[in-house]
């Protein structure tokens, strides 16, 4: 043995891997022996402190869920946008089918936008303006009030939800 501090490095060096492989198997509950790949996809019971397979592998269905429940809706919960019949009346004629589909609110101005049945595309009418021969009296939050002599009608932005006004 020519250098007897080299040999008792490697040796401690040898003795370490092999306490850091085994703590390792400890951590991750694999069995010396065993892989990753027997407890995964392909194990439908596998034992509890299993590894669950990467998400590149897991197949798209398993996300339908997360998918299904749109991200940026408070309560996560699928939007249906309101029909056609979603004008409330409150008094008289009610107007032709308008549809409120958003609303913009700056420091300055306010807008909403709307779509008139039969027409391909929404207009962004700011308040004060007119649309199909009614005033756009109030943009709020989540509806808008429009007014025609003293015909008074509220869109709302989600019909099936209660204001927070």
């Amino acid at each position: 043995m020519k250098n007897p501090v080299r040999n008792v490095v490697v040796l401690l060096l040898g003795t370490g891997a092999a306490i850091l492989g085994a703590v390792n198997w400890w951590v991750v509950g694999l069995e010396p022996g065993s892989s990753i790949a027997t407890t995964g996809a392909d194990n439908k019971a596998a034992a509890p402190g299993s590894i669950a397979p990467p998400p590149e592998t897991a197949p798209l269905s398993d996300f339908a869920e997360i998918v299904r429940r749109p991200l940026f809706s408070v309560d996560r919960r699928a939007f249906f946008p309101p029909s056609a019949t979603s004008v409330l009346a409150q008094s008289g004629d009610k107007p032709r089918d308008v549809r409120l589909t958003g609303v913009a609110i700056a420091a300055t101005r306010r807008q909403a936008l709307l779509q008139v049945s039969g027409q391909p595309q929404a207009h962004w009418i700011e308040e004060g303006g007119s649309i199909d021969g009614w005033l756009l009296q109030s943009v709020q939050n989540d509806a808008v009030i429009l007014i025609s002599g003293r015909q008074q009608y509220e869109l709302r932005l989600y019909p099936g939800l209660s204001s927070g006004r």
